[in-house]
């Protein structure tokens, strides 16, 4: 085995790892991406509904009220 073969090894050996871990830190990154996304439209949809709880708790309380 030449000294050429060796290097032609390890550079495909190192590519395969580069390319692995390239894929690897992508599908990381689109999981936090979507995560953050359903976060932030998760605490939309909780701002929404408050004011909708509010409203119908005003009406519950002044109608045992009045």
């Amino acid at each position: 085995m030449s000294v050429e073969h060796f290097c032609i090894y390890l550079l495909a050996i190192g590519y395969l790892v580069l390319r692995i871990s390239i894929q690897t830190i992508c599908l990381f990154l689109i999981g936090l991406f979507a995560f953050l996304l359903l976060s932030y439209l998760s605490s939309l949809y909780i701002l929404v509904i408050n004011p909708v709880l509010d409203g119908l708790s005003a009406n519950i309380i002044s109608l045992s009220l009045g």
